[in-house]
């Protein structure tokens, strides 16, 4: 009953960034986003998900998390942060990554 591995597929890394609610209607899954790394770094990630939820943000503006996945070149950890860009949207503010898959 001890767990001795855990089994994590880093090679794809994801992140929830925000958007505008208003923007994600134009957002489709399999767009291509423009990532900005925090250290001014950019890669090219797919929108794999879009979160049917709506939230208000700090700012008080009405936002919505789209799940953008990026092939890890070696650099993108869990702390990573970044921002995007998909089409014409910006994102609202930065997001932390993940790994793709995990299980223990």
């Amino acid at each position: 009953g001890t767990l001795i591995a855990d089994i994590v597929d880093n090679e794809t890394m994801c992140a929830d960034i925000p958007f505008l609610d208003v923007d994600t209607a134009n957002i489709s899954i399999g767009d291509k986003a423009t990532v900005i790394f925090d250290t001014y770094e950019e890669a090219v990630g797919t929108v794999t998900e879009i979160n049917p939820v709506t939230y208000i943000n700090n700012l008080g503006v009405s936002v919505r998390d789209i799940t953008i996945s990026v092939k890890n070149t070696g650099s993108i950890t869990a702390s990573t942060k970044a921002y995007a860009q998909i089409g014409e949207a910006y994102c609202t503010s930065s997001a932390s990554f993940y790994n793709n898959d995990e299980e223990a």
